[in-house]
């Protein structure tokens, strides 16, 4: 159950090549209460059995709540950054002028904290040579900067877990900044060591993992598979040769050969979404993955 009683703490967070910023927004009255109320409807709408995450499976619309480990965070530099809290620095109208990447409402301290997330930057700064607002029936001009709020979060921090709400905003904040895009090279080793692979591999796959999301996705997604440690190399041949893909061209010298002609496929091939039709035998990729059942 997620606890959204007690005075709300807002921060706001921005990038500064690899290391997060954070800072706090002081709030009360009507602004901490309306902010409190939009937590509280959320709470109310999280599910406690929703599907666990997984990034190579896209949820449908009418049903998008996951649950993932914080591990899933790959910037940990920001999951760090919301786990903060109220210990950050009270923002000043320099902070202000950041590009923010996300602000939070954070209930609780230490282990009993939760953080609802929006990846918005809630603040409106004055970008024309004249912005008015109506007080006392008479336009006055703003100088400060103003913050417009919605009820919508990306996702809720609690409990050593994250419940995600938007499968895409999730994917921006936490799998594809410059600091996450700094990790290709660990994936990329982590697949081509596990089987036997041609010298450059490594590097032609790391290319590829840093600039396509589709791919660095299912990328991430093989390593993770339980199936993956136990793939042999007399394996994969049989079931490249099952696929009608030639081994000798995917496999020379018995090393899978990862470059700019065999990788689309490679993946495809390792994540399991290649398949044939039932009635047609035509071979088909599969783009996303939707699962009927558990193997026995």
């Amino acid at each position: 159950m997620v606890d959204v009683s007690g005075q709300p703490v807002l921060t706001v967070h921005w990038r500064q090549g690899a290391v997060v910023h954070g800072r706090v927004v002081k709030i009360g009255g009507d602004v901490a209460s309306t902010l409190q109320e939009f937590a509280s409807d959320c709470a109310a709408g999280l599910r406690t059995d929703a599907p666990s995450y997984d990034p190579d499976e896209p949820p449908e619309e009418e049903d998008p709540q996951r649950v993932a480990s914080l591990d899933e965070a790959f910037d940990t530099e920001l999951l760090q950054s919301l786990s903060r809290g109220g210990s950050h620095p009270s923002a000043t109208g320099e902070d202000l002028h950041r590009r923010i990447i996300c602000w939070a409402l954070i209930f609780g301290v230490d282990d009993e904290r939760t953080v609802f997330v929006h990846k918005n930057n809630p603040v409106q700064l004055a970008s024309k040579p004249l912005i008015a607002g109506l007080f006392d029936d008479a336009l006055a001009r703003l100088t400060e900067p103003l913050f417009a709020f919605d009820a919508h979060f990306d996702l809720v921090i609690a409990n050593e877990q994250m419940i995600i709400l938007d499968y895409s905003d999730f994917e921006v904040l936490f799998r594809e900044s410059e600091a996450v895009l700094a990790r290709a090279r660990e994936w990329s080793e982590a697949l081509t060591s596990q089987l036997p692979s041609t010298p450059a591999s490594t590097e032609a796959l790391e290319v590829v993992v840093r600039r396509n999301g589709v791919i660095r996705r299912k990328v991430t997604s093989i390593i993770r598979r339980p199936y993956f440690n136990a793939l042999t190399p007399s394996v994969v041949r049989e079931k490249l040769e099952a696929h009608g893909l030639d081994a000798d061209t995917y496999m020379p010298g018995g090393e899978l050969d990862f470059n700019a002609d065999t990788i689309q496929d490679l993946v495809r091939f390792l994540n399991e979404d290649l398949f044939e039709g039932d009635f047609s035998n035509q071979p088909y990729a599969a783009s996303g993955k939707q699962r009927l059942g558990t193997p026995s």
